[in-house]
């Protein structure tokens, strides 16, 4: 019924963005379809003569370089580069990349032909072909450019092929047409964009929604499309035969010289002789798809899961021990952090740890309880506290104290109960009847507090040990859990004492009878009695 060998009126219509209809994964063939759709409709009619240019601007700056020119007939011819895409007549036909290959190649061709006009110039564009050692991107693009001045200064009128129907003359339904190819969906134009990749669509034939027939002894220069109907080849064709959701029929005799490719069509093959190869195009999409999909899968595990950098291959074991050594000398830098604070702590405010330490000894669980419900209670009161003093213009001086002081004052609470807790743990342990203890003065607090932090990060150095070891290193793991439950336990009990001594200040009867400086010389072990 139709055949596309003119140029419609408009191309506003038919305005294709390559990028936003195959997507980012196939630029090259986006380029390559988007610009042989737009060489399919822009090819001039048939005048029997070269066109001649009567106009010509060329326009090459820092951001674009573009080419306009315009003919006796009315028709005008715009090619421009900007802002990374190439456009024809305003149409999208690909990307390009500033200052890459194809950007140069064009620039090089605008600035060769800037002084020239008239009928040098149209023969000069005429002849313009595109170096092939290019990258394949940038060669494909400047190919449809290339395609684009051909079809411009070719020549119309040629008598067409041997028994082969000449073009139909009424192009007025071209553009509703293009745009029924145009919206078949995605799949479709991937198709046509591998089917045309290497042919030149200018000079096929193209023929959409009618049953046609290549007669006996008849023969097409060029490759034939089709698209919908049935194609019939009883002669010879000397190109590439695509049929997209068509029905394909080739009669015994007849001769191929190319491809067969198919998109969801039936084939009848008689015995034709053909030069090239069967494609069957869903197959390739479906391969394109499967290798895009793996690509962004390989892209998705490589940002997530960013390479390491190497370095030197070190033994298991020998990796194990250095673990080990490691964990051991953590543990131990921590005891001396910790136990430089606990005499600090000691030296200041010995009192009220053991205000606290007779809290612990005598009402556990209490402490433990009123610990848990402090701990919940320390953020809220904060944010309270930032809020009542916030909304007077009186506490806002107040508020640059409370703010920083009193995430300040919790810890210390923590930490004053941990030690607390600590000197809990090392009585227990001191009085414990083995004789290589005895030689320490478990009625000292100082001591009885840095006994009881060697017991509660002893599970951290065992552990490290256990890492060395092959068969049982899964007893790390075990002693890591239990050290961590003991500190926690220690650290929100004490903390609970605090709090219910109010930081030291009430405490037993025998607490207020020491200073801070009897702290550090031997104590009895007094009774736990409260002060009604």
């Amino acid at each position: 019924m139709y055949r596309y060998r003119h140029r419609s009126p408009s191309l506003a219509a038919l305005r294709w963005n390559s990028a936003g209809a195959r997507g980012a994964a196939h630029p090259r063939r986006s380029a390559g379809l988007s610009a042989g759709l737009l060489l399919l409709m822009w090819a001039p009619a048939g005048s029997g003569q070269q066109h001649e240019v009567v106009s010509s601007r060329i326009e090459v700056s820092g951001d674009a370089a573009s080419l306009r020119l315009g003919f006796a007939n009315g028709e005008t011819l715009a090619i421009e580069f900007a802002d990374g895409v190439a456009r024809l007549n305003g149409d999208e036909i690909g990307p390009y990349v500033p200052g890459g290959a194809s950007d140069r190649a064009w620039r090089g061709l605008l600035e060769s032909v800037e002084s020239l006009s008239g009928a040098l110039l149209a023969q000069r564009l005429d002849r313009w072909t595109p170096d092939a050692e290019l990258p394949e991107t940038d060669l494909l693009l400047l190919r449809g450019i290339e395609e684009a001045l051909d079809a411009a200064f070719a020549t119309a009128g040629q008598p067409p092929p041997q028994d082969v129907a000449a073009p139909v003359g009424n192009q007025t339904g071209d553009i509703g047409r293009a745009a029924a190819i145009l919206g078949r969906g995605a799949d479709f134009l991937q198709a046509w964009a591998i089917a045309v990749e290497d042919m030149s669509v200018g000079e096929a034939e193209v023929r959409i929604g009618e049953d046609y027939t290549i007669p006996e002894g008849a023969t097409v220069d060029g490759s034939v499309m089709h698209v919908d109907g049935l194609l019939e080849v009883r002669g010879n064709v000397r190109g590439h035969v695509v049929v997209l959701d068509g029905t394909l029929a080739v009669a015994a005799g007849s001769r191929i010289d190319g491809d067969i490719r198919t998109l969801d069509s039936e084939v009848a093959d008689g015995g034709a002789i053909l030069g090239g190869e069967r494609v069957d195009l869903r197959r390739q999409l479906e391969e394109q798809e499967e290798r895009l999909r793996n690509r962004i899968r390989a892209d998705a595990v490589s940002r997530v899961q960013p390479p390491r950098a190497p370095r030197t291959r070190v033994p298991a074991y020998f990796q194990r021990v250095e673990d080990a050594a490691a964990g051991v000398l953590g543990t131990c830098v921590a005891f001396v952090v910790l136990g430089a604070l606990t005499l600090l702590l000691s030296v200041l405010g010995g009192h009220r740890v053991r205000s606290v330490v007779g809290e612990l000894s005598s009402n556990p669980m209490g402490s433990t309880l009123v610990g848990f419900a402090g701990g919940y209670a320390v953020l809220p009161i904060f944010l309270l506290g930032v809020a009542a003093l916030t909304v007077t213009v009186i506490g806002i001086p107040a508020l640059l104290i409370w703010v920083p002081f009193f995430p300040v004052v919790v810890c210390l609470a923590m930490f004053a109960g941990f030690v607390g807790a600590a000197e809990n743990i090392g009585r227990w342990v001191l009085g414990l009847d083995f004789r290589w203890l005895d030689r320490f003065d478990a009625d000292r607090p100082f001591t009885a507090r840095l006994a009881g932090l060697v017991t509660l990060l002893l599970p951290f150095a065992a552990g490290s040990i256990f890492i060395a070891l092959p068969l049982i290193d899964w007893v790390a793991g075990i002693l890591f859990v239990a050290g961590t439950l003991a500190c926690v336990v220690a650290v929100v009990a004490g903390f609970g004492a605090v709090l219910i001594t109010r930081g030291g200040t009430v405490g037993t009867r025998w607490s207020g009878r020491f200073k801070d400086e009897d702290d550090r010389d031997a104590e009895d072990w007094p009774a736990g009695e409260k002060v009604p």
